[in-house]
């Protein structure tokens, strides 16, 4: 703002300083003496006050009066006690609550017709936060102005007027005008503050140029009772160089033009002010510079820290930093510069980065928002340890079972989720408790009481803990839970205690805190309840402050839950003043500083932004119209403030990261690289003294600087060195400077990496592998073996040790096996290992897992892959998903399936595939056993009908039951969103209304959908008969089935045996000539291994086959998943065989994989010696096997059964891996199909193999 007219009455004279003479000498002296005149000086910032005053103490012993240094911020808070005026409203969230309560009652009354024309609509607090914003920020300019496009401006103000009056406090953005009214009234009277009582004068130290208007018409009111001399830098005014400007006044150029105040005699002789020349230098004169260099701003800290160390070496003294981006990065400051021992003050913290706040709010917040009641909230608050409650939380005794508590179950949690589809936000409260309820666990799985328990138990901890919630519910949920009656145990059927729903959102509140365990909470987190006691501080302040202005704090629900959240979001907890010979301050708290070293940083653009802040409804047409808050004040006083930093000591260092590529230089700073002239480049790019020679010698690798010659300048310049690679005796190395623990630790890292000697050991020296695991595993694959020895096409079976992944192993064969390779059932040896044919195929072979690569013979490398045999495991009972897990890479297994350190299931906003899967397993079995008259997971003893094809209804009947089935059995069916329309679509081609009105009336449905594909299918099947569907592997003993691998025909040791359960998802009866049964066939266990000629008779011959879903297929992905099931993974093995021996006299003669998407295939690999591959109605029928498979040591010319030496190969793969497990052997076996989608491979870091870390 310009400055304002003088007039006769205004007492203010301005009396220009040199820059870096903040606090001139004849200033200090009359400061000094006792005799001299009674000074009130208002200084620029609060730092320069302090300073002043130490300043002050250490050249006198007289006693100080501190109440005459003042700011402007502090002399406010005097003259509003002077004037006695009523006390100012606290800057918090209890002010703005009481804000809202008055906007919301005045809009009710249409007090804002502009942004609120409907009176009986609710006012948003984002309303009042944002008229807020805009009237402190016009709170300090010129009232006078009138704004045509005004959104409420003036409403709001008198809606502060209004309730100032009603419960006499002043509101903080009031404070300054009613000042300045006041004091105006009171000189009209004649009437002088008493602060100002007895004052020869006020000094005002240099301001910003962009001191408010308001601001200058308080200094110039109170230079209407006692005169105000002003100091000031001089330079150009109207781009910042100069300080703010009071008056339209002439500074004082001789001792007669000097108010009283500030006249006296040195050495006899009336004292005469400096004269500015016409044109101001940046260098006051007395300010020795040094620039240095960044190559990146982000070096900033450790140049400051390498300076700060030469010159604390060199004999040190104060230091001043002055960092523009201080309020991003103290914590790094203070890490950095607390290796030495330096100490600075703490950032205030904001309450919500304290961790009891955080999770309290939290939980206020679960029934509210788009994360209301989600996995991912219920989840944490499950798993959070922070608020630790007691048992009066939840603990209720059950009315049946002793024992049982309300406690989750966060993989319960995460499977109902899953399956019913549950993301949070509107609605999510019903989903889980009407889920909870009907949800029932497979009575087939293993620890089916545990299971019933846990859900149970879940289902009350939930209950429990909504009725927590209570006071806080919206009306929705409430008038839900009314409807709901008591609660009824999901599995015992007794009704459940539940606890006492507090009756407000204070009376919720009170309890959490009476429900916490304060001992634990104290010895935890002792200076984290200073939190708690916040907020109870903030929420009792704000219910006094709204119950003056007889308005009430909100008593329950969301709006309660956002009046704590707005106590919490506007208040932060206090932090500790440090004294020391090191300060770090930004640019506006430095004005008027100074000390031995001034180190400026932060000058990059990006750290020191000139951008004019945001303020609501106020752009810059508006700014221009009204003449305030000029787009170009952050640049003015950056400007002023460089210049005021560039003479604030006697050596001040400028961190230059002009060098940086990414960011360019703040406008301030390349203002200045650009006016300096050759001469200034040269003084100030000499090193500092204190830094020695050494430190920049070129000659030595470990230098910390550089000085050298840029080829876009002709002067010398120091710059920082941090790393650089350099050639050292003949090696080229890393070098890695700096005086940093970080930096020593590098250092001796990379020494101990390249086998140089180390500064310092390693805390822990095996860990230094881990950063070299994954550089040996990437020379170990790229030295895999590629020769072509078996005939050409194969690597031998002894090459196997020299494997430790399978990126170059082909186990899946194409469509048709390669014309130029022949079967490898017919090959010289088996099994071999593959080997690159030409540039497009792989020759394939069977899975040569587990990888047994050979030891490095590095102790703590080997041991941490349970190469030392120390490590055993307990014998375990595997599923076939647990043991493919191992299979692919044990590492995996070990972490996801062992240790459980797989990430956290996150909810998807699509139906999740495991949930689509068990939907079509779980429907057609449905609709078989219900047709056949059986139940799910027993095997039938009567064949009539045989099948569905057989059942006597028409496909359209079968149709209608199949979409009832469906629709009972998926609850997210009836969600309104896209993706459950569209999934909707997909599943059942119905919509909405369709599957309700179905549901009221079932009836015949033509068939459509992917359920109808799969009807459509299934239909086809009709020459086999049904035996089961979810069978399970057990016998009469054990809930799981034993496998064994023997000793083969040919004399290949026993491998060993696996214990295995699970369930078949569907297991079919071949015919024979006797019919479904030979009762005159073997009794015993099928052989294992059988040869095409075996007169081994079965009485069975079983079908296995196995359900999954795929996207499509397209036509190049037909029958792939199915060729996975049988090369890549075990499952179809494992039950083949399980089946057999828990079924002695049956023999499986065929497995397969039904492939459901858009199209439903069911396909089938055979064995040949009893199911023609021409047999129709089957399915799609291959025969594979027959082109890979024989016994290991068979010859060239195998007899035995490729189905059976298929079987025995996966068996030997899984046993062998199971061993493996036992022996706690954890070896990795990365590649690129197993990395991409592994939980765990952020914890193992080997995927960077494959790919960058992006």
């Amino acid at each position: 703002m310009p400055p304002a007219q003088s007039t006769e009455k205004q007492l203010v004279s301005l009396e220009h300083v040199e820059l870096g003479k903040y606090l001139p000498e004849w200033l200090l002296s009359l400061l000094e003496s006792n005799t001299g005149p009674r000074l009130l000086i208002i200084h620029s910032s609060d730092s320069a006050r302090k300073q002043t005053l130490e300043v002050l103490r250490s050249r006198t012993s007289a006693p100080l009066e501190s109440a005459l240094h003042q700011t402007i911020d502090r002399l406010l808070d005097t003259l509003q006690a002077d004037l006695h005026l009523p006390r100012v409203l606290p800057n918090d969230g209890s002010t703005m609550q009481l804000v809202h309560s008055a906007c919301s009652e005045a809009a009710k009354n249409l007090a804002f017709p502009i942004i609120h024309p409907v009176p009986d609509h609710d006012w948003a607090m984002s309303r009042t936060k944002r008229l807020a914003s805009l009237h402190k920020a016009l709170s300090e300019e010129d009232s006078s102005v009138t704004w045509d496009s005004d959104p409420g401006v003036v409403e709001f103000e008198s809606v502060l007027a209004q309730l100032e009056s009603k419960i006499e406090r002043i509101h903080p953005s009031r404070r300054l005008a009613i000042i300045v009214k006041t004091l105006k009234e009171w000189e009209s009277t004649g009437q002088t503050p008493f602060s100002l009582l007895g004052l020869d004068g006020i000094i005002v130290m240099d301001q910003a140029p962009s001191l408010s208007w308001l601001r200058r018409k308080l200094l110039v009111q109170l230079g209407n009772i006692i005169p105000i001399h002003q100091l000031s830098y001089a330079g150009r005014f109207r781009i910042g160089e100069h300080g703010a400007w009071l008056v339209d006044e002439s500074p004082c150029r001789n001792a007669d033009s000097l108010p009283d105040c500030v006249t006296f005699e040195i050495n006899q002789t009336p004292r005469i002010p400096w004269r500015a020349p016409s044109f101001v230098s940046w260098n006051g004169g007395n300010t020795v510079h040094h620039r240095i260099s960044l190559a990146r701003r982000s070096h900033s800290i450790a140049a400051t820290f390498e300076l700060l160390k030469s010159f604390e070496e060199h004999g040190g003294g104060s230091v001043l930093i002055i960092d523009a981006a201080l309020s991003s990065r103290r914590n790094a400051w203070a890490k950095a510069l607390s290796e030495r021992g330096w100490v600075i003050p703490n950032q205030s913290e904001n309450m919500h980065s304290n961790p009891l706040v955080h999770w309290l709010l939290v939980l206020a917040n679960l029934p509210h928002g788009d994360e209301a009641w989600s996995l991912k909230t219920l989840r944490a608050l499950a798993l959070q340890e922070t608020l630790p409650f007691s048992e009066s939380w939840m603990a209720i005794e059950h009315p049946k079972n002793e024992g049982w508590r309300p406690k989750p179950s966060v993989s319960l949690l995460e499977e109902i989720a899953r399956g019913g589809h549950i993301l949070g936000g509107n609605g999510a409260l019903e989903k889980w408790i009407t889920t909870l309820s009907t949800w029932r666990p497979d009575p087939l799985r293993p620890n089916f009481e545990a299971a019933v328990q846990q859900l149970e138990e879940t289902q009350w901890w939930f209950r429990s803990l909504v009725e927590r919630m209570h006071p806080l519910l919206d009306n929705d949920s409430l008038e839900f839970l009314r409807e709901l009656g008591p609660l009824i145990g999901v599995s015992s059927g007794e009704e459940l205690p539940l606890p006492i729903a507090s009756a407000d959102g204070e009376d919720w509140l009170m309890t959490l805190f009476s429900c916490l365990d304060w001992p634990l909470l104290i010895e935890r987190y002792d200076g984290g309840v200073a939190g708690l006691q916040k907020l109870v501080e903030l929420y009792n302040r704000a219910k006094t402050l709204l119950s003056s202005a007889d308005y009430c704090f909100p008593v329950s629900g969301n709006k309660w839950v956002e009046s704590l959240q707005l106590l919490v979001g506007e208040a932060s907890l206090p932090s500790i003043s440090i004294d020391g010979d090191l300060r770090i301050l930004s640019p506006e708290n430095a004005r008027g500083c100074s000390a031995d070293l001034v180190i400026l940083a932060g000058l990059s653009s990006q750290e020191w932004s000139m951008k004019p802040s945001l303020i609501p409804w106020l752009d810059a047409e508006a700014r221009l119209l009204l003449g305030i808050l000029r787009p170009d004040e952050p640049l003015r006083d950056a400007r002023h403030d460089f210049r005021s930093m560039l003479n604030a000591g006697p050596t001040v260092i400028i961190l230059d990261p002009s060098l940086d590529s990414d960011s360019h230089p703040s406008a301030p700073l390349d203002e200045w690289n650009s006016s300096l002239s050759i001469e200034e480049l040269a003084l100030i790019n000499t090193p500092p003294i204190f830094i020695a020679e050494s430190e920049w010698d070129n000659t030595d690798e470990y230098r910390k600087w550089d000085l050298n010659l840029p080829k876009e300048s002709r002067v010398c310049e120091l710059s920082l060195r941090p790393a650089a690679i350099e050639v050292v005796n003949s090696q080229v190395q890393k070098i890695i400077t700096g005086s940093g623990r970080k930096n020593n630790r590098l250092r001796s890292g990379l020494s101990i990496k390249e086998g140089i000697e180390s500064l310092q050991s390693p805390l822990h020296p095996d860990v230094i592998l881990n950063g070299w695991f994954t550089l040996q595993m990437r020379d170990r694959i790229a030295r895999e073996p590629t020769a072509k020895v078996i005939e050409e096409y194969w690597q031998p079976n002894s090459a196997h040790t020299e494997f430790v992944s399978m990126e170059k192993m082909n186990i899946i064969p194409a469509k048709k096996w390669p014309k130029t390779i022949p079967h490898l059932r017919l090959a010289s040896d088996w099994p071999l290992l593959s080997s690159r044919v030409n540039s497009k195929t792989i020759s394939p072979v069977p899975d040569p897992r587990p990888l047994r690569p050979s030891p490095l013979e590095v102790s703590p490398f080997d041991a941490s892959h349970g190469l030392d045999d120390n490590l055993e495991l307990k014998d375990r009972v595997w599923s076939a998903s647990r043991i493919q897990a191992w299979i692919n890479c044990p590492r995996r297994g070990w972490l996801e399936k062992r240790l459980m350190a797989e990430a956290d299931e996150e909810m998807r906003q699509d139906i999740d595939a495991r949930t689509r899967g068990t939907l079509h397993h779980d429907s057609i079995a449905q609709l078989i056993t219900e047709n056949l008259g059986f139940k799910v997971g027993e095997e039938r003893e009567v064949f009539e009908p045989v099948n569905l094809s057989k059942v006597p209804k028409t496909p359209e009947q079968l149709m209608g039951e199949y979409v009832s089935i469906v629709i009972r059995s998926a609850p997210w069916l009836f969600s309104g969103d896209a993706i459950a329309s569209q999934r909707r679509e997909d599943l059942l081609a119905m919509t909405l209304d369709e599957i309700e009105e179905h549901l009221e009336s079932p009836q015949s449905r033509d068939i459509c959908g992917n359920i109808g594909s799969m009807l459509t299918a299934e239909l086809t099947l009709s020459n086999s008969a049904i035996l089961g569907m979810e069978l399970p592997l057990k016998t009469d003993k054990h809930e799981y089935a034993i496998i064994t691998v023997p000793e083969s025909p040919e004399g290949v040791a026993k491998i060993g045996e696996i214990k295995v359960r699970g369930r078949i998802d569907r297991v079919e009866i071949y015919p024979m000539e006797e019919g479904w049964k030979n009762s005159a066939g073997s009794t015993e266990i099928c052989p294992l291994d059988l040869d095409k000629d075996s007169s081994w008779v079965a009485q069975r011959h079983i079908i296995i086959r196995d359900l999954k879903t795929v996207k499509g297929p397209v036509k190049k992905d037909e029958r792939l998943r199915h060729k996975e099931s049988l090369f890549d993974e075990v499952q179809l093995a494992l039950y083949a065989r399980a089946w057999e021996v828990t079924h002695p006299g049956d023999r499986v003669v065929g497995v397969g994989i039904t492939e459901a998407g858009e199209t439903v295939i069911h396909h089938l690999e055979i064995d040949d010696t009893i199911l023609s591959p021409s047999a129709s109605n089957f399915g799609t029928i291959s025969n594979t096997f027959e082109q890979m498979f024989r016994r290991p040591r068979e010859g060239k010319s195998p007899q035995s059964n490729s189905f059976r030496a298929w079987m025995r190969h996966q068996l030997s793969v899984a046993v062998g891996t199971s061993n493996a497990a036992q022996r706690g052997l954890v070896i990795p076996t990365p590649s690129k199909s197993a990395c991409e989608y592994c939980g765990v491979k952020d914890i193992c870091g080997l995927n960077t193999i494959f790919w960058s870390d992006n």
